[in-house]
């Protein structure tokens, strides 16, 4: 049996972590800035896991119109250049508590 996670967004709030709706789902034994440091990156999986996503499924288009004799990037190829770095940087950014 496959166990669920509970489904993001998650807050990071202080050492604790909770859901969309403000119920704490985990809490740190000890109050250190490993702790703080670890609820800042837990609270960025779910961004990061969409963004990884996202990147997956477009990441085949995007090399289907690589060519390399002469380049033919389509719209929805320059779309996801344009859009997917953005939600890297902004997932990255979240772990690290800018």
């Amino acid at each position: 049996m496959k166990t669920k996670h509970t489904k993001g967004p998650w807050k990071h709030e202080g050492y604790y972590i909770s859901d969309e709706n403000g119920k704490i789902i985990t809490t740190p034994q000890n109050k250190t800035r490993e702790d703080f440091a670890n609820s800042q990156l837990i609270t960025a999986a779910p961004d990061s896991n969409a963004a990884n996503k996202a990147f997956i499924a477009g990441w085949g288009h995007f090399l289907d119109c690589i060519n390399f004799g002469s380049s033919a990037l389509d719209a929805k190829a320059i779309q996801f250049m344009n859009e997917i770095p953005g939600q890297i940087q902004a997932a990255i950014a979240k772990a690290e508590g800018e």
